[in-house]
């Protein structure tokens, strides 16, 4: 469905996006280990956390949610290189949210 939001970020929570290209075939233990090494965190922190692929195509977002951790994939229409280097290591609420919801064709438009 078009123009559905299907993330939404809490309040007082921090999204991070990894600075490297990651591995996306990883499954939960692999992205926790990224947390830990690239951003010396838990993932058990409440906070968001973005991975995305050597060709900027694939991203990957995951986040505990009280119960256990949840990883979310988001395949892009086109390649988001130049997009995701525009942004930091920490996003604020409002660029984690058009990062997910938006993505990179609103922000060259």
């Amino acid at each position: 469905m078009k123009g559905v939001k299907m993330l939404m970020i809490g309040n007082g929570s921090k999204a991070f996006l990894c600075q490297k290209p990651v591995d996306l075939r990883k499954g939960f233990q692999g992205l926790m280990f990224e947390i830990q090494s690239e951003f010396s965190l838990s993932p058990t922190s409440g906070e968001y956390y973005i991975f995305y692929n050597k060709r900027t195509n694939l991203m990957k977002v995951l986040f505990w949610d009280g119960l256990g951790i949840i990883v979310c994939s988001k395949r892009l229409e086109r390649p988001a290189k130049s997009y995701l280097k525009s942004y930091g290591k920490e996003l604020s609420p409002s660029d984690f949210l058009q990062l997910m919801n938006e993505g990179p064709q609103k922000k060259y438009n």
